[in-house]
């Protein structure tokens, strides 16, 4: 691993400030969209909540898909191959001045040393572009989007907790907000016995 990774705070705010435009703009698309349907007759709420949960389901199953890919990346692919070289890299060169102190005190250690560190932040760059911004796109659109039912809930409630969502400003829309919109409108549909 590098010697300075990526915090998650870091990773979080980047991947929160890449999709706000995304995000802002599915979210009240949706809203309006369901707000439109909600005020015609029974038929055209059945037809909102098919169409609700239908949207919910290709955007929660596209957050997976990439959150899979992330995955992937980290425990096989090429950051971890990228990982494995850097520690490569420096046990060779902690062998061959002795530690990897007394490497970086020598000219020749430091552009050793400069090099495999360079290699290996090129290779989180690529992953923060590839897979973390896409991910995080992708689950802050889940958040906004409005659930159909209370196992959609618990996914979003998941996916808010797995890219720290629920930390303030890492979205346009407080989560707290979006878990009370979305427990309202669930009791508001829920059939009456």
């Amino acid at each position: 691993m590098a010697e300075k990774p990526l915090t998650t705070t870091r990773r979080t705010l980047l991947g929160a400030a890449a999709s706000l435009p995304i995000a802002a703009l599915a979210h009240s698309a949706v809203i309006a969209s369901e707000a439109k349907q909600s005020s015609s007759d029974s038929g055209a709420a059945l037809d909102c909540r098919a169409s609700l949960a239908t949207t919910w389901t290709r955007r929660l199953a596209r957050y997976r898909r990439l959150a899979d890919r992330m995955k992937a990346e980290t425990e096989t692919g090429f950051l971890w191959k990228a990982n494995r070289r850097y520690d490569r890299d420096r046990a060779v060169i902690k062998a061959r001045f002795g530690s990897w102190e007394a490497a970086l005190g020598t000219p020749e250690g430091r552009e050793l040393g400069r090099a495999a560190f360079d290699r290996v932040a090129r290779a989180e760059e690529a992953y923060y572009d590839r897979c973390t911004a896409p991910a995080m796109r992708a689950a802050v659109l889940v958040c906004q989007t409005p659930v159909p039912d209370l196992p959609a809930l618990l996914s979003k409630i998941e996916v808010m907790q797995a890219h720290e969502l629920q930390e303030e400003g890492s979205m346009p829309t407080p989560a707290l907000e979006l878990l009370v919109e979305d427990v309202e409108r669930l009791v508001r549909e829920r059939p009456r016995a």
